[in-house]
């Protein structure tokens, strides 16, 4: 997405220590917005408040100073048919040796906690698993940050703004109901699906569940009709 100088923000050359230049850049680089992380016929790019994080103490990103607004994300990472959670996550002085993390053997999908899924690990085809897709979001909270699917910065890694499954069909958006690991779009008839083909696609909201639900699943050795 040529957002190398962005990438690069939270970096002081010491990985292995967090300072306070780290954790002050790193809040800079959850205010920083992009307009490709954003559907256009949702919302605007822009700040939008952490209300949900703001109001529990330690709720802010961990190894980055508080902020009351960040940017915010439309899509998720394929995280498989399984909800696999990541837990508490480890104790901050101790993840750097590994420590603390959960056991995530049982995902299915391309992304979760510490994830190295190569194309050799994508059985069913490239063709034929999601890779990043539009999320379900109820309409009331929008620019609220009310949504536990929707009250973090795109850079929090292992959080539901992030992640979604497909062990239910996606949803179009619907105002009054809250389901925060769902792939869903306001599009009238889908919602837009890369696979890691790199092809994109719609995929409709009639879909089968079944097949929704192998599509995120990357080596289940289903044979599955891409909906057209």
């Amino acid at each position: 997405m040529e957002q190398t100088t962005t990438h690069a923000m939270a970096g002081d050359g010491q990985p292995d220590i967090i300072t306070p230049q780290q954790k002050a850049a790193a809040a800079r680089m959850s205010q920083t917005i992009i307009g490709g992380f954003i559907c256009p016929s949702r919302r605007s790019a822009a700040l939008y408040r952490r209300a949900i994080a703001a109001a529990v103490p330690g709720g802010h990103a961990w190894n980055a100073d508080p902020v009351e607004t960040t940017n915010r994300a439309d899509y998720v990472a394929n995280s498989g048919d399984a909800l696999v959670f990541w837990g508490s996550g480890p104790d901050p002085t101790t993840a750097f040796a590994g420590n603390g993390f959960a056991n995530m053997d049982a995902a299915t999908g391309i992304c979760f906690q510490r994830s190295t899924v190569r194309v050799a690990a994508v059985i069913d085809g490239t063709s034929k698993t999601y890779l990043v897709g539009e999320k379900y979001l109820n309409p009331d909270n929008y620019e609220t940050g009310l949504d536990y699917g929707d009250d973090h910065s795109f850079f929090v890694g292992d959080d539901f703004d992030m992640h979604g499954w497909t062990n239910q069909p996606p949803l179009q958006d619907r105002p009054g109901l809250a389901d925060f690991w769902r792939f869903g779009s306001n599009h009238p008839a889908g919602f837009q699906v890369a696979f890691c083909d790199g092809s994109v696609r719609t995929v409709t909201f009639d879909v089968d569940a079944t097949v929704h639900r192998l599509l995120g699943n990357r080596c289940d050795n289903q044979a599955v009709a891409i909906p057209e």
